[in-house]
């Protein structure tokens, strides 16, 4: 018997296989590597990564391609991201204001560069997906791989700086810090085209998402075109443990952003570590969950976190992360990330939540910790996994007390038809890693209920009801499935 499951959406490319239990839910991204590769202590000096919690250690995030960058005449192809820039990082040959930078590429449109006319001025989160945070000098790197004349200098976003209009938002290119600009004052601009618009490309490893801003300032801007993977709605899940998964990432982030006093770089990593070691010794609101896994988040997944459009003029100081989002005691602070500033390593990547600014402080200085970890699950050894091939895993099933294991797996047809088949199962003989987690249970109704399947990072519930008659196909349908 074959089982039409609706609303399974199943999207197979070389890389991955995503699947998501309702087509309505967005598909989580995912976030790059920053680049970062060594670490340094607060002096600014080289030392092994070993056990540092460091940026360079971690190495969170979708590994880079073997080749980033492919020149084609005189345009270049990001593989990482799948924007295409102009070889040229200066291709008008001199500064303009924001408009005037709009207007510029409006008027190359019609020149068709390397016969394309849909280019664009790139958000700010386009922008800075081309920063490298391991080198010294992004400019001088980028120049040694294809591209040229790109500058050691300030170069202007669409995306306009919402807490005030008359500045945009820029970037740094000898230094990848991120800071507000006047409309008016002349920088450099860099032309974009195609990039992710809504739904993810699989075919690039790290797609860009949405910066959040919906207001448009002028034509062809970031709040006209909106360029990016949409944000999923809801955007946060509050999980219930103390922790808070990110939708668009997969990641969770620890509730409570205020369970740790202002610190030093240093103390800021060892705080972290000694949290998976003794969660229990720190007073973090509502956490009741015991991960070992947490890290200070590197700058570019405090960086996801930030909404361009959050604005207040009634609550100047108002942090800028999307509305609706779990986070109670959620302050304008500045926070540490795990990534040393290169230009200086004596000094570390910082990000502000009152604007969204990535600046840099001196590693002892003192600024805010907030831990993340990559999966949203509870904790629990019981839940379910999928594989990127159909697979999914159950590890224990409790069936009036016989303990079973079970894989199942996903056939899908060029009609839209899914198998869900058991292919294999046995006895559970050692239950001592399942004492302290909830298991999955099959009714006498042969309902199969599991309260955890983690996918892509996040962690959803489902009810599997056996159809019967088959021949000698073993077959579930699912009758609801939910994010958990």
């Amino acid at each position: 018997m074959r089982i039409r499951i609706r609303g399974l959406l199943i999207i197979v490319s070389l890389a991955a296989v995503i699947l998501l239990p309702f087509a309505g839910w967005a598909a989580v991204i995912e976030l790059p590597e920053t680049g970062q590769t060594k670490c340094y202590n607060s002096g600014g000096n080289l030392i092994s990564c070993s056990s540092t919690g460091q940026d360079g250690n971690v190495l969170a995030g979708v590994a880079w391609p073997g080749t980033r960058f492919t020149v084609s005449g005189d345009c270049i192809t990001d593989n990482l991201t799948g924007l295409i820039w102009t070889k040229s990082g200066n291709q008008p040959g001199r500064l303009m204001s924001w408009q005037e930078s709009i207007d510029y590429i409006t008027g190359i449109i019609n020149t068709g560069l390397c016969g394309y006319k849909d280019w664009r001025l790139p958000n700010i989160n386009e922008i800075e997906s081309i920063v490298n945070a391991g080198v010294t000098n992004p400019a001088e790197w980028l120049n040694k791989q294809g591209f040229i004349d790109v500058q050691s200098s300030a170069y202007c976003s669409s995306t306009t700086y919402s807490l005030d209009t008359i500045y945009a938002w820029c970037i740094d290119m000898w230094n990848g810090t991120v800071k507000a600009g006047l409309k008016t004052e002349i920088k450099y601009i860099w032309p974009v085209r195609v990039g992710q618009s809504g739904i993810p490309d699989a075919n690039y490893p790290a797609n860009i998402w949405k910066t959040g801003q919906t207001t448009s300032y002028y034509s062809s801007d970031d709040g006209k075109l909106q360029k990016g993977v949409t944000w999923p709605d809801p955007r946060f899940t509050d999980n219930g443990n103390g922790t808070v998964t990110d939708n668009l990432t997969g990641m969770a982030w620890l509730k409570d952003t205020n369970c740790f006093s202002s610190m030093t770089w240093q103390n800021a990593l060892t705080t972290v570590g000694n949290f998976n070691s003794n969660p229990r010794n720190f007073s973090c609101s509502g956490y009741n969950a015991s991960f070992n896994d947490w890290h200070l988040p590197n700058r570019k997944e405090l960086l996801s976190l930030i909404d361009r459009s959050s604005s207040n003029p009634a609550f100047p100081y108002y942090p800028v992360l999307p509305a609706y989002r779990p986070f109670p005691n959620l302050s304008s602070f500045i926070y540490w990330s795990s990534t040393s500033y290169m230009y200086n390593a004596e000094n570390a990547s910082v990000v502000s939540l009152l604007d969204g600014e990535i600046s840099f402080n001196s590693k002892v200085t003192y600024n805010y910790v907030w831990p993340v970890r990559y999966g949203a699950g509870s904790g629990n050894n019981c839940a379910a996994t999928v594989s990127v091939d159909y697979y999914l895993n159950v590890p224990v099933i409790n069936f009036n007390n016989v303990f079973l294991r079970a894989t199942f797996v996903y056939t899908p047809t060029s009609d839209g038809i899914v198998w869900f088949k058991l292919t294999g199962s046995g006895d559970v003989s050692d239950l001592s890693p399942y004492n302290n987690c909830q298991a999955s249970t099959l009714s006498v109704a042969y309902v199969l209920h599991i309260p955890e399947i983690v996918l892509n990072n996040i962690s959803y519930t489902a009810d599997l009801q056996y159809v019967p008659g088959s021949g000698n196909d073993i077959l579930f349908k699912v009758i609801s499935a939910a994010i958990k």
